[in-house]
């Protein structure tokens, strides 16, 4: 695909923020998978030749599983959103006439960033706009992870005090705060959780101070 014209967003979800994707699609139209990534460094970094070939590999296995496995698949799709074609989005029709009426060409092309550009405008226009619709799949290094690039896949490094490496405190974290009771009578156990949150809480402030985040 080199424009999103008459592309059905429901079947082809992916970062639309990317410079090239590959979908790999059973005909039946479960996603085995997808390919591509950005980096803080360019947008094709993470793409390569030996990457690419490693993860047809893997989906040439899934489809010869395949339909024993459909199951363990389905989850590779988000829901399916409420427009579904690129001319279906309000905030396209009103700002691209010409792009989505006239034939495709060199100078006349939805690209893949005008479906995001599309969907916020028409939250925009409709007066429900709010910042969670500027979330864009997070740059791994911005979250503290290095990708193995000839691997695809695989994660050498996860930066310590990164996002990636506290998500990986997130069981603990919930369980903590479901099953232990804080504020206890005895003092001294009081006051050792009290300090295990104060330390929580500092190594959370390293990232980011989530206490200025402003709800609308």
């Amino acid at each position: 695909m080199v424009h999103m014209k008459g592309v059905d967003l429901a079947q082809f979800q992916f970062d639309y923020d990317l410079t090239w994707a590959a979908v790999f699609i059973n005909a039946d139209g479960t996603v085995y998978g997808r390919y591509g990534s950005r980096s803080v460094e360019g947008p094709m970094v993470y793409n390569s030749l030996a990457s690419l070939k490693k993860a047809m590999t893997r989906v040439l296995q899934l489809h010869q599983n395949y339909p024993a496995n459909q199951a363990s698949l389905l989850a590779k799709n988000r829901p399916v959103p409420k427009w579904k074609q690129a001319q279906e989005i309000p905030g396209l029709r009103s700002r691209m006439q010409k792009q989505l009426n006239q034939a495709v060409g060199p100078r006349n092309c939805i690209h893949c960033h005008n479906i995001y550009d599309g969907w916020r405008n028409t939250a925009y226009d409709q007066g429900t706009f709010s910042t969670d619709d500027l979330w864009v799949y997070p740059l791994p290094e911005n979250i503290g992870l290095q990708i193995e690039v000839e691997e695809g896949n695989m994660i050498a490094v996860v930066e310590p005090n990164s996002a990636a490496a506290l998500a990986d405190l997130q069981a603990a974290i919930d369980c903590f705060f479901d099953e232990v009771m804080v504020m206890v009578e005895d003092l001294p156990v009081r006051n050792n959780r009290i300090a295990l949150l104060q330390q929580l809480r500092q190594l959370f402030l390293e990232i980011a101070d989530i206490s200025l985040i402003q709800s609308n």
